[in-house]
C-alpha cells in the first residue's frame, strides 16, 4: 500500500470525498506500475538464476503526466472535485520525467507490466471504495 500522501492515494481519496485537490502544475511525467505487477517482478527476479547480480527497471517504459493521471482518476471516480493545478509549487528536487526501459526485465525475467494504467486506477479506486472508510489513515470524510 502506498502512503496516503502520495499522488494516487491522495487524489483518489480527495476525489471520492468530493474535495478540491491542490496540485503542482502537473507537467512532470511518471511511469506508473500496478503493485501486483511489481510483486510479480520481484518473484521473477527471486526465482530466475540469471537475474543474480543484475539490475532491472521495473516499469512500463511509458511516462504519463501527473495532469493526465489526475484527470483519469476524476473521470474514473465520477468526481466533481476541482483539480487545482498550479496550487502547489514543484519541489526543488522534482524530476520532470521519471521512467525507464523494461527491456532487460522482459528478456531476462520474462516479465512485463500486464495491468494498464486505467485498469490499475480502476482497481485502486474500487479498493478505496470498499475499505477506505474502514482504515483510519484513509478515512474519507
Amino acid at each position: 500500500m502506498e502512503p496516503p500522501g502520495r499522488l494516487i492515494p491522495s487524489v483518489v481519496r480527495q476525489a471520492l470525498a468530493g474535495r478540491p485537490i491542490d496540485l503542482t502544475p502537473g507537467d512532470q511525467a511518471r511511469d506508473f506500475v500496478f503493485v501486483e505487477d511489481v510483486a510479480d517482478a520481484f518473484v521473477a527476479a527471486a526465482t530466475t538464476d540469471s537475474a543474480v547480480g543484475r539490475t532491472f527497471n521495473i516499469c512500463t517504459g511509458t511516462a504519463v503526466t501527473v495532469r493526465d493521471v489526475v484527470r483519469r482518476i476524476l473521470v474514473a471516480t465520477g468526481s466533481s472535485s476541482e483539480a487545482r493545478f498550479g496550487a502547489l509549487a514543484y519541489r526543488s528536487t522534482e524530476l520532470s520525467i521519471l521512467s525507464g526501459d523494461p527491456t532487460c526485465a522482459e528478456e531476462v525475467l520474462d516479465w512485463r507490466a500486464r495491468v494498464s494504467l486505467d485498469e490499475g486506477l480502476a482497481r485502486t479506486i474500487a479498493w478505496f471504495r470498499s475499505v477506505g472508510a474502514e482504515l483510519p489513515e484513509y478515512q474519507l470524510q
